[in-house]
């Protein structure tokens, strides 16, 4: 027993054949892809923030575009963050922005032509609370 108290608890878990894995997790693999968006994102353009005002989102919704690609980040009260590339498509003077991956619920943005953004699907829109206006 003395001999496994002077043991460092990796060697302790190794001695019982425990080994390091790698983890490949999908959170894991959109942290990765979120840290090689970043060195190149310090080129794009805030074209604004807004602020989800539904109960128990509070999230914070910030917009950005880079050269044609559009991306958009989200911050949650509770630490979470996405940071998701978007799928433009002029409507109109309104301009549609849809998750490129994965839109399972048929929620999209909608950004208006006078600075508006709409958070919308089957049912209808909400307008999201402006935070700054910046034009794109």
């Amino acid at each position: 027993m003395s001999s496994m108290l002077k043991t460092s608890p990796w060697q302790w878990l190794t001695s019982m054949g425990a080994k390091w894995q790698l983890d490949d997790s999908p959170a894991i693999q959109k942290r990765a892809a979120m840290k090689i968006q970043g060195q190149w994102m310090e080129q794009r353009q805030l074209v604004g923030q807004w602020f989800d005002p539904r109960p128990d989102a509070g999230d914070k919704i910030s917009l950005y575009r880079n050269d044609e690609e559009w991306f958009l980040e989200t911050w949650s009260d509770d630490g979470c963050h996405s940071l998701d590339k978007m799928k433009a498509t002029k409507i109109n003077f309104d301009m549609r922005l849809e998750d490129v991956e994965a839109n399972f619920f048929g929620e999209y943005f909608l950004l208006t032509d006078y600075g508006d953004l709409k958070l919308c699907d089957a049912q209808g829109c909400l307008v999201l609370v402006p935070m700054s206006k910046k034009r794109a």
